[in-house]
């Protein structure tokens, strides 16, 4: 009992004393943006903050963007998005020797703070660093390793710090799209799996959380009347990291090959009589199968960012009830104005996002073109067969 009254008043007196640490006047705090690298998930970059004091000789960076590959059920978390991240606090020189081993350059951004706010960043910074306040529950969009470097900067300075207003409100969807060039496949899987939330316009504070964006916004920031950051330097100097994207590898060149072939066998299936379901089969399926992981994204997750998934106009989940009945050799007669419905719920999607102002990217255009076309092509024959059977073999 003694040993443990002894081990708390000896913690309890570490936190006291570590809680009474100031930066000296020697000191200098800084925001650290990386750029992006070959995988897709560094694509948008990262941030950090760096707390230096030349006095005490301690240099760190304080990076929330770590979680614990040893967490129960880390996959399955992971996918429904309940793996919590953590704050991490390395030296800086292990944090640039891990970034010049990508190849990514690291700036850095010094900030025009006062002792004061200095000490009252720090106070924040190792408050948040207690053991109890280091996991978080990271959400893409609002609570990720850039808009807690936001929130912490907006906090220490009493909410003084003013970040540039916008010219034009753009949305999430339009901001994260700036850095999807080098991966168009995985800027179609984007597009598909998130939801109508992407599609609001983001503030001044919710658009910095990009690295990017934060880099941007504090060099056009003022604290006080004072420009908020006052010097502008590399920790490591590396070029851009090319990733030249060729056209035939591209979604777009894929589907709209895929378009072309599909435009030209239906118009050869309607001057020939054949009214063979091979590919209608296929593309239901794959819908089908695409509307249920939307919707183990919107109702199985945390991922607000997958919620009201405009995408589901066009992948209806009810395409499986369609699927199945393509299969009997007698379908109901509703079967064709369930073709027309699904036309008109494509008009829609798109009309979703031509209403919004937002671009619609050209590659998930031509697979609304693709299924705009079969759907037209069954329900104009599902009219011309009414009282007719479908044979097994693919003929009427």
């Amino acid at each position: 009992m003694i040993r443990v009254l002894l081990c708390f008043i000896l913690l309890s007196l570490g936190q006291l004393l570590n809680a009474q640490e100031k930066l000296s006047e020697n000191s200098e705090i800084s925001v650290l943006t990386c750029s992006y690298g070959h995988e897709l998930f560094t694509t948008y970059g990262h941030s950090a903050l760096r707390v230096r004091d030349y006095e005490t000789g301690m240099d760190k960076v304080f990076n929330w963007g770590t979680f614990n590959f040893g967490e129960p059920n880390f996959y399955l978390k992971f996918i429904r998005g309940k793996l919590p991240y953590r704050l991490a606090a390395s030296p800086s020189n292990r944090f640039q020797r891990m970034y010049e081993g990508e190849q990514r350059w690291v700036k850095e951004q010094l900030l025009d703070l006062s002792q004061g706010q200095k000490n009252e960043l720090y106070a924040l910074l190792k408050e948040n660093y207690k053991l109890e306040n280091r996991s978080y529950q990271y959400d893409f969009f609002y609570d990720n390793c850039s808009t807690r470097i936001t929130d912490l900067l907006m906090q220490s300075s009493g909410n003084s710090l003013q970040l540039p207003p916008q010219k034009i409100g753009s949305s999430f969807r339009m901001l994260i799209n700036e850095f999807q060039d080098r991966h168009p496949w995985g800027d179609l899987g984007i597009d598909i799996i998130l939801g109508s939330p992407t599609d609001l316009i983001a503030n001044a504070r919710e658009r910095t959380f990009l690295p990017y964006k934060l880099y941007d916004a504090l060099d056009r920031s003022s604290l006080e009347g004072k420009p908020f950051v006052r010097e502008t330097r590399m920790m490591n100097e590396l070029p851009d990291i090319p990733q030249p994207t060729l056209f035939l590898l591209s979604p777009l060149f894929w589907f709209g090959l895929l378009f072309l072939l599909v435009a030209f066998y239906t118009v050869k299936q309607l001057t020939s009589g054949s009214r063979a379901l091979w590919l209608d089969k296929i593309l239901l399926f794959v819908a089908s199968a695409l509307s249920i992981f939307m919707f183990f994204m919107w109702f199985g997750t945390d991922h607000q960012a997958c919620y009201q998934n405009p995408n589901l106009l066009w992948a209806l989940p009810t395409h499986l009830i369609a699927l199945i009945f393509l299969f009997k050799k007698q379908r109901p007669d509703w079967l064709r104005y369930y073709f027309l419905f699904s036309i008109l719920c494509l008009l829609l999607f798109v009309g979703y996002f031509l209403l919004r102002g937002f671009g619609m990217n050209p590659a998930l255009l031509l697979i609304v073109a693709i299924y705009f076309i079969r759907f037209l092509f069954l329900s104009v024959k599902e009219k011309e067969s009414s009282g007719m059977t479908w044979k097994a073999g693919g003929s009427w």
